[in-house]
């Protein structure tokens, strides 16, 4: 983790302190509205860290394997991931006794934080080569080797083989 004003290095988290085991992240993204980082490992979970770097929730996705790629859509309050089963939007729900803002103070630990995937939606079957959100146009754009998918960020996906 690294200090906002001096861009160095913080602080850094283990991988067997979240997982309690030995593995690898694939992939990290980060929620300005929920504040908080979400840490994906190899091992098929979903480690969601408040920024003060305490575990506040861990959640299993072996139903969907290995997550390469994954990006918050603040603005609808969805968590767009992408990886070896396909490209997939679920609604993100955060519940709190507080606010995000206050809970990393008033609740620091993530005690009162509750963290839901709803409504998988799968928007694109083959595995990815990258994935990138176009919040402007609403539109998420995913990559292969010979081919580039371009999906609208909305409840009426289409699925592209």
């Amino acid at each position: 983790m690294w200090c906002k004003k001096t861009g160095k290095t913080e602080g850094t988290l283990k991988m067997i302190d979240l997982a309690k085991t030995h593995c690898q992240v694939t992939t990290v993204a980060y929620s300005r509205k929920y504040r908080l980082y979400l840490v994906v490992s190899n091992e098929f979970e979903m480690f969601f860290v408040n920024e003060i770097y305490n575990l506040v929730c861990a959640l299993d996705m072996s139903s969907i394997r290995l997550i390469k790629f994954a990006k918050f859509y603040d603005q609808e309050d969805k968590l767009v991931v992408s990886g070896i089963e396909g490209t997939f939007v679920f609604d993100f729900h955060y519940r709190g006794k507080y606010s995000p803002l206050l809970a990393v103070s008033v609740d620091s630990e993530g005690r009162y934080i509750k963290i839901d995937l709803r409504n998988q939606k799968l928007i694109e079957i083959s595995w990815s080569k990258g994935l990138f959100l176009d919040e402007e146009n609403k539109l998420i754009i995913t990559w292969k080797r010979n081919s580039v998918n371009f999906s609208q960020l909305s409840s009426n996906y289409k699925v592209s083989v």
